[in-house]
């Protein structure tokens, strides 16, 4: 995984100075990327192969540089662990567990090493109740491969974003499929379609990572006590800073409507041509 192309939602590096607050351009702003206290976000980093080299030590350290628990033996009972494959391997977290470790509401990063080699992770930010944010999850069928490797999306691995955001003005679409007839259109089936929009302001990793989200077969959005299964889902950015981002994220669910419509009621319309009379739709 390079610096530039991140594919988790947690995404990690390896130094330190590529956390998105410490470029020169962010002016120390941390992206408040959320977490539930004592859970860690799904991630996976591809490294060289290096067949059963294990994961040796994972510390949890706080924003100010400082250790707060060496949690190796906590993530690797919660499912840490690498799959090897010919000329690379996959260091996966499924995130699905809380951590058993001491968490207070903060700031965090993770440093992660096999002993060869060591990531930090994004600084991301734990608090206390996630029930008010808008959850974004998604998952494919199969792995998704890349030049580097591949993500490895064998259950129950999947994508997880906590937004502080609001699902709110939808916007709706007729499509109308017909016949012109003598200057007259006759409608062969009408789709009527609710498109379901939220914004959120996100720093260019986040970005990166909802690339593979546009990709996925599954993606499920959950909000004020609902969940939606979203299709069609439709990525838009306009950048308003050297660091944010303003994404629209656009997603269809069961909210289609379909009509085909009757004419049988329209045998009392004298002006259309023969071809088009009362038997016709008898």
């Amino acid at each position: 995984m390079s610096n530039n192309n991140n594919f988790s939602p947690l995404p990690f590096y390896g130094d330190i100075k590529h956390q998105n607050h410490r470029k020169t351009y962010s002016q120390g702003i941390i992206y408040q990327l959320i977490t539930q206290q004592r859970m860690i976000l799904p991630f996976q980093i591809v490294r060289e192969s290096r067949h059963n080299k294990q994961i040796t030590n994972v510390l949890l350290m706080h924003i100010n540089g400082s250790e707060v628990s060496n949690i190796t033996r906590a993530m690797l009972d919660n499912g840490l662990c690498i799959k090897s494959f010919d000329e690379y391997d996959i260091i996966i977290y499924n995130g699905t567990l809380p951590i058993v470790v001491n968490m207070p509401i903060g700031m965090y990063y993770l440093r992660m090493t096999d002993g060869v080699e060591t990531w930090y992770s994004e600084v991301f930010n734990a608090v206390d109740d996630v029930r008010h944010l808008l959850k974004l999850e998604y998952w494919n069928d199969g792995n998704i491969s890349y030049g580097d490797g591949e993500i490895d999306f064998t259950h129950p691995y999947r994508g997880v974003f906590y937004f502080s955001s609001v699902l709110c003005k939808p916007t709706y679409e007729m499509e109308e499929e017909g016949e012109v007839r003598d200057g007259i259109m006759f409608i062969e089936k009408q789709v009527s379609k609710k498109t379901h929009i939220f914004n959120i302001l996100v720093p260019e990793y986040i970005c990166d990572a909802l690339r593979v989200m546009q990709l996925c077969d599954n993606v499920v959005v959950s909000y004020d006590g609902k969940k939606y299964s979203a299709r069609n889902t439709l990525i838009s950015l306009t950048w308003e800073s050297v660091t944010l981002a303003s994404v629209d994220i656009e997603f269809e669910d069961s909210t289609i409507i379909k009509k085909i419509p009757s004419y049988r009621r329209m045998s009392d319309v004298k002006s259309f041509s023969n071809d088009f009379d009362t038997n016709s739709f008898m």
